[in-house]
């Protein structure tokens, strides 16, 4: 979904509704969105599609160079 060009109502709520469904196979096993880019992707995916739009134009590019201060601490 987060690769669609174009959503419509029907799609977010598809979409919303499959990550529903990957929570509850997830939790099953014990894992948790306590990672923080899987939470920020996931959980904010669609309300973000909404507020800014698809996500062609998405780049995550400025927040991994934020991780090198991370990984040395």
């Amino acid at each position: 979904y987060s690769r669609f060009k174009m959503h419509t109502e029907d799609t977010i709520a598809e979409g919303r509704e499959e990550i529903k469904q990957l929570s509850k196979f997830l939790k099953k096993y014990g894992w948790t969105w306590n990672i923080p880019k899987i939470h920020a992707l996931l959980a904010h995916l669609f309300d973000d599609i909404e507020a800014k739009g698809v996500t062609s134009t998405y780049n995550t590019k400025l927040n991994e160079q934020a991780h090198g201060p991370l990984k040395k601490a």
